[in-house]
This record gives structure tokens, sequence and C-alpha cells, in this order.
């Protein structure tokens, strides 16, 4: 099952390395990382130079809330299940591993919580989400998520 990992970002070099460090050395390898760069921060992926595994990279041209860049890829995905993230999150070793047993693969029509990701600085938990196509097919346009009534707490 292949995982499209969407992470939107904006300015933050530090926090969105140590989240693509711990996906590269995750154990589960059948996904695809889009990063979605707001306005200004062409240079944030830039500075990585091919550290890190980076399938698709798309800058918008103005700053953009992360509900936005989450419904943008949903309605372009062909993955089986589009992981809705943060910049500011590490993933341990085996979360995307046992996201995607998660998923019943004769049924994709959930949406997957998961609760394998932490604040470096804190080590708080976060509960993050994965949907599966058929779940979001339910959607016009798969778009998911209401960015109008919706709130994301970042620092």
């Amino acid at each position: 099952m292949r995982l499209d990992l969407v992470i939107p970002t904006y300015r933050r070099v530090r926090k969105l390395e140590r989240l693509l460090l711990s996906i590269q050395t995750g154990t589960y390898t059948n996904y695809r990382v889009v990063i979605y760069a707001d306005n200004q921060c062409r240079d944030t992926v830039a500075a990585f130079d091919g550290d890190y595994r980076v399938d698709e990279l798309i800058v918008n041209d103005r700053r953009r809330r992360p509900f936005w860049c989450w419904n943008d890829w949903l309605g372009r995905s062909d993955a089986e299940a589009v992981v809705c993230l943060t910049d500011d999150v590490e993933l341990y070793p085996d979360c995307l591993k046992g996201l995607a047993l998660a998923f019943d693969e004769r049924d994709l029509d959930s949406l997957v919580l998961i609760h394998q990701a932490h604040l470096p600085r804190r080590h708080q938990r976060l509960a993050l989400g994965a949907i599966g196509f058929a779940f979001a097919d339910r959607f016009p346009n798969r778009q998911c998520f209401c960015p109008d009534y919706s709130a994301l707490y970042a620092d």
C-alpha cells in the first residue's frame, strides 16, 4: 500500500529536517513525500540539497493553511491513502508501517488517526490522520477539510 505523506511548511528548516529524517529512518518504505512550501520558503527545501527524500515540491504563490494543502493533494493523489502531517512532528520508526496495517486493503473507506508522533521539544503526542481514497471520494472533489471552519494549533 502506497501512502502519500503531505507536509505543509513555512520557513521551518530544522523542524522539517527532523520530520524528514524520522520518515527516512522509519521501517516503512512504500511512500511518497510531498512538501507544500509557502511563498518565501523555496530556500527551506533547497537547504537539504538532496539529503532527504522529497518526491514532489509544490510552492504556493502565497501563504496557505495546512488544510488547503491537504485538500489540494487529496484532489490529485492516486495513492491508497494520504497522510496529513505538519512540519513540527517526528514519527516513531514503526508509525507508517502500523498505519498501513490499520487500513483494511479491501476497504479503504476510512479515516485512520495515529497517535504515534511527538513534538521533539515537549514530547507531546499528537493525533494525525490518514485518509483512505474511498473515504475521500465521498466528498466533492475529495475536499475533506473545511478550512473556513477548522483550527489547527501550531507554535
